[in-house]
């Protein structure tokens, strides 16, 4: 219950309070969604990986496919989607709570 307090739902993946859920269309990004795809069952990889890019790149689109694909395959463990335009996931405040919750 404390964690829950702590968390917001708002930034998970599967969240229906996120406005826009892009996602990848078929056949775009395929090279990278295939790098990344085995990553978590992939014990030589480290465990983050950093997206990176210009605004309007398709960074959070291919995020959020990654986490829709690492969820079907029962590997996605938590997820936290910032966001600029929402004050509570803008900031890191409720990071960490969100991520334990979720765990």
């Amino acid at each position: 219950e404390e964690l829950a307090r702590r968390a917001i739902r708002s930034a998970s993946y599967d969240s229906a309070q996120r406005r826009h859920r892009p996602t990848c269309s078929a056949k775009t990004r395929v090279k990278i969604q295939k790098s990344l795809r085995p990553w978590p069952s992939d014990r030589t990889a480290g465990p983050v990986r950093l997206l990176s890019g210009w605004t309007g790149t398709g960074k959070t689109t291919l995020a959020q496919t990654m986490a829709e694909y690492w969820a079907e395959q029962g590997w996605l463990a938590a997820v936290f989607f910032f966001s600029r335009s929402e004050a509570d996931r803008s900031s890191t405040a409720w990071f960490a709570g969100t991520i334990l919750h979720q765990l």
